[in-house]
């Protein structure tokens, strides 16, 4: 598969309105329509809107404190939104518990590898076989291929035998991706995947998620503080601050923005 073009992606991101109701594009893989979050008085997230085409993936970006963990908790189903509404595919999953939304065919991966200790490296992955074999009774998968392929570019076979709480922090992070993928996922939240790692072991997970995208047809939501390395493997971003969208569209446009460039550029406009 080839990666979708930003025209292709533009296109199915359009909402369409009828009869005075704007109605969820069909070819979102992911849709936060209007999503609202209330913590006593503190407005966490405030009339927020995302969408995310299938195929593609879409920088999450935004100062600390500006809500992504929050929307990414409402849209993983761990957290209930005071309004709006969040579509998997075109179903309305809002408030539904992670485990049906996981089942519907969403990975998330957090900043910090949510890897068992005391199992080794291969064992997390077999998890997550096992897994994504309960959903469909099918033999090896694509997935399965590519994170073969994936472990022996990267020469981590030899950890596989090792416990989790023995293996350096780019082997968990590296085989944190690769667990979420084997569970088939159509959608992954990537939760500031690059976070804590040198600048090759950052290039290196940059190229597993691009192949995830181009090889699996993994639509990716990347949430990261990076923000170079958010613009320059995402085709469309969305920027978030004090719980509200400051802008979302294509990544050369995004870049444009003037609270952004003042924001990441230091420079007034």
């Amino acid at each position: 598969m080839t990666a979708k073009t930003a025209e292709d992606q533009d296109k199915a991101a359009v909402m369409t309105q009828e009869d005075g109701v704007v109605q969820p594009s069909r070819t979102s893989a992911v849709e936060a329509l209007s999503v609202s979050v209330q913590f006593g008085g503190v407005r966490a997230l405030d009339d927020v809107s995302l969408r995310v085409a299938e195929g593609e993936i879409h920088g999450l970006i935004g100062p600390n404190g500006a809500g992504k963990s929050t929307l990414v908790n409402v849209v993983a189903g761990e957290q209930r939104p005071t309004s709006g509404r969040v579509l998997l595919a075109g179903e309305d999953v809002t408030g539904s518990r992670p485990q049906h939304i996981a089942r519907r065919g969403l990975a998330r991966t957090f900043q910090h590898p949510q890897l068992a200790g005391r199992l080794t490296v291969g064992e997390n992955l077999d998890m997550s076989r096992r897994f994504a074999r309960s959903r469909a009774s099918t033999g090896a998968t694509p997935h399965e291929q590519w994170a073969a392929g994936v472990l022996a570019e990267m020469e981590l076979e030899t950890w596989l035998d090792v416990l989790c709480s023995q293996a350096p922090y780019p082997v968990l992070k590296v085989a944190d991706t690769v667990r979420a993928l084997l569970t088939r996922p159509k959608v992954l939240l990537s939760d500031e995947p690059a976070a804590g790692l040198p600048a090759d072991d950052r290039a290196k997970l940059v190229d597993v998620l691009r192949s995830a995208q181009s090889e699996l047809d993994t639509t990716i939501v990347l949430i990261e503080h990076d923000v170079p390395l958010v613009f320059s493997v995402c085709s469309r971003i969305t920027v978030l601050d004090s719980g509200k969208v400051v802008t979302s569209g294509a990544s050369g446009e995004v870049q444009k923005h003037p609270e952004v460039i003042k924001a990441y550029l230091g420079v007034e406009t």
